[in-house]
């Protein structure tokens, strides 16, 4: 992803590790960012037991409708600044979930 104030590299989502990346247009070099939160060696599925596990323990989850909403527009604004010719800006907002806490895969319960 490419923005007025640096770059930002994101590994495969379908790989579920590597490296993310930035580039700020004042370093002039590409730094990786330290892992803040997710689950190491996780496979597919572990949103889905994320979710059922924060329905069960009635906690708040990740997977609200306006959080969705808000991705969608950043997932589809490259494309729409690429088709036009110009910067878009990301017009919606979505209350952030609480982080994945960094640690290894849970166990399915």
């Amino acid at each position: 992803m490419y923005g007025t104030d640096g770059s930002l590299s994101v590994p495969d989502p379908d790989g579920f590790d590597g490296p993310v990346r930035l580039f700020s247009a004042g370093a002039g070099c590409w730094e990786n960012v330290p892992v803040q939160g997710g689950y190491a060696g996780a496979d597919r599925g572990y949103g889905i037991a994320d979710l059922a596990r924060s329905l069960a323990t009635g906690t708040p989850h990740r997977a609200s409708g306006r959080l969705a909403r808000h991705v969608m527009e950043i997932m589809a604004s490259p494309l729409t600044a690429a088709e036009n010719g110009r910067s878009v800006t990301v017009t919606s907002a979505g209350e952030r979930p609480a982080t994945v806490p960094a640690r290894t895969r849970p166990e399915i319960e």
